[in-house]
């Protein structure tokens, strides 16, 4: 059954650039502009479009709608496929998995997982506006406390518990010179970017104490892996056997790879708490 996007309001959260962003990555490239707003785009067995540079347009909605049509038809997707990819064009997203089967989980495990994902973006946040601290306390550190105001939640989707926190939307890299960690890069970018090194430091982690290894705290500390983290980590694995963190770029300020995944399982959770014990003690 095939399925459209009618909704205008919906139809208008979709911006131009993510409109231009997912053209370009389907292999459309920039042509003329067309009247006032809109510019053309043209791609080798691919049908002429054009694109608004402004959703200040009385039909800005309808234009949206065809376009969507459009990508469905050439990527042989559903039109709500292509919207979601559209709604996350412009935006990091860090989605928590607890199973990758249809598993029920309760609503106490559901209120945890969600809490253990509030708290793993929340370290990140307390990384990168307090770097170079062990243990950040709740209601002491304001900047990354607003940071994560700007979060929103994106709704479940079928297959496993799925907790998905979304950026706010990012405007396009304008130099095109990869100001990768950068300050040019928001806010977002920058406490995602922290998100994702922490998980990719957790695997050195884990082995150290499982080893019952001596480590250097700082060389942790400094990449978002504190008490806070760790404890993120644990509480989620509390209530689920496994656990994969994946941290999506938005297209508009592409990194390599797109999609980085990381995964847990519930043997790694006592590991954790006992991390997140030795980082208060080294503090």
């Amino acid at each position: 059954m095939k399925v459209s996007i009618q909704d205008p309001n919906a139809l208008r959260t979709i911006s131009p650039s993510a409109l231009d962003a997912y053209a370009r990555s389907a292999g459309w490239e920039v042509g003329d502009s067309f009247r006032k707003y809109s510019t053309i785009y043209t791609g080798a067995n691919l049908p002429e479009i054009i694109i608004p540079r402004t959703a200040r347009l009385g039909d800005y909605a309808r234009v949206v709608a065809t376009l969507i049509q459009i990508f469905a038809d050439v990527a042989e997707q559903s039109e709500t496929t292509i919207y979601r990819i559209l709604s996350e064009a412009d935006r990091d997203v860090v989605r928590i998995r607890t199973n990758d089967q249809e598993t029920d989980v309760t609503i106490q495990q559901g209120i945890d997982i969600v809490q253990g994902a509030k708290n793993l973006l929340l370290a990140a946040a307390y990384s990168h506006f307090v770097p170079h601290k062990a243990v950040c306390r709740s209601g002491v550190y304001r900047d990354a406390e607003e940071f994560l105001r700007t979060v929103k939640l994106k709704p479940p989707t079928e297959g496993g518990f799925l907790v998905s926190m979304v950026s706010e939307a990012i405007a396009p890299d304008q130099n095109g010179e990869g100001l990768e960690g950068s300050n040019h890069e928001p806010t977002s970018r920058l406490v995602f970017r922290k998100l994702s090194q922490a998980l990719a430091k957790t695997n050195e982690l884990t082995e150290c104490i499982n080893r019952q290894e001596k480590f250097k705290a700082n060389d942790f500390i400094s990449h978002g892996v504190t008490a806070n983290f760790c404890e993120a980590i644990a509480s989620i694995l509390k209530v689920c056997e496994n656990l994969e963190v994946q941290v999506a770029w938005a297209r508009i300020w592409p990194v390599e790879p797109q999609i980085v995944r990381y995964q847990f399982d519930e043997s790694e959770g006592p590991l954790f708490s006992e991390a997140a014990k030795l980082f208060v003690v080294k503090r």
